[in-house]
Parts: C-alpha cells; structure tokens; sequence
C-alpha cells in the first residue's frame, strides 16, 4: 500500500513540475516577444510543391528591438521572373516590424504576426509564426506572385 502511495505522489509530483516548467517557458517566450528580442534557427524547409529539406541551421530570423533580420532561401512557384540579378532568397535588414501577439490557451501556442517589406524583390511579405512553450516554431510566409512557403525551427533566446 505504501509502495501505491508513493508511487502516485511521485506522478503527481512531476506533472506538477513539468507544469510549472511549462508555465516557466510560456512566461521567458512572453516576455521576450514584448520586448521584442528572439532568433529563429530554421532546421526545415517546407516549399508548398516540393519535398521540404532538413537545414543545417544556416538560416535564421533575428528580432532585436523589434528590428527584423533575415535572409531565408524560397523554394517554390513565381508568377513573374525575378529581374536580372534579382536574387529569389526572402532578405530583410534592420526592418521595423509591428508584432501582432496572441496566446492561443487551448494548443499552447505564441501566435506571432508581422508584416515586412523584402529587400530584393520590394514586395511586402506576410509572416506567421507559431512559437511552442517548448521552444519549437513553425514561420509561414505569404507573398503577392509567389507561393507561400513554411520553415521549422528552433527559438533562442538573444540578450539584450
């Protein structure tokens, strides 16, 4: 009987601590994202119509001060050529972006979203980012002439 009794104190015990380590991360990702200082390692590569390729974590977006860095390759469908020596990679530096934040409690889920301006093509890209209490991400981007396309990746923290 006492072997029962310690044995569901002891379940109870670590669903209680990786609750609270849970509730730990969903506060560092919510302070984070208002002060608006993060990095996204992408580690995937998702193109709308073709098979997504595993990264080897050259790929990033860098949020400092709500100022946005990134240069991510595009894999996927353009309804106009690019320009002469107009590159197809998604690059922005240094853009002021206005985050959009919710929380949606029901999936524990961040749900970011911004709009920004791509430096080469100057068209405007739409992003959505989920960002998990465990620090994994899912960043969809949308364009005007283009398919849209996803990258997974992982959430680090940057200090100020």
């Amino acid at each position: 009987m006492k072997k029962i009794i310690a044995l569901a104190f002891t379940l109870i015990m670590s669903v209680s601590l990786f609750g609270q380590e849970a509730d730990n991360n969903k506060a560092k990702i919510d302070k984070m994202l208002e002060l608006g200082f993060f990095k996204i390692d992408i580690t995937k590569i998702r193109p709308m119509s073709l098979p997504s390729r595993t990264t080897r974590m050259e790929f990033d977006i860098t949020m400092k001060d709500h100022m946005l860095t990134t240069e991510l390759p595009y894999m996927g469908k353009l309804d106009v050529a690019p320009m002469p020596g107009q590159e197809i990679r998604v690059e922005m530096e240094n853009q002021k972006v206005d985050m959009q934040i919710k929380y949606n409690e029901k999936r524990e889920k961040h749900e970011v979203r911004f709009r920004a301006k791509d430096d080469n093509s100057h068209n405007s890209v739409d992003f959505y980012i989920e960002i998990f209490n465990n620090g994994s991400c899912v960043v969809r981007l949308s364009f005007v002439g283009r398919d849209p396309i996803s990258y997974d990746g992982d959430l680090k923290f940057i200090e100020q």
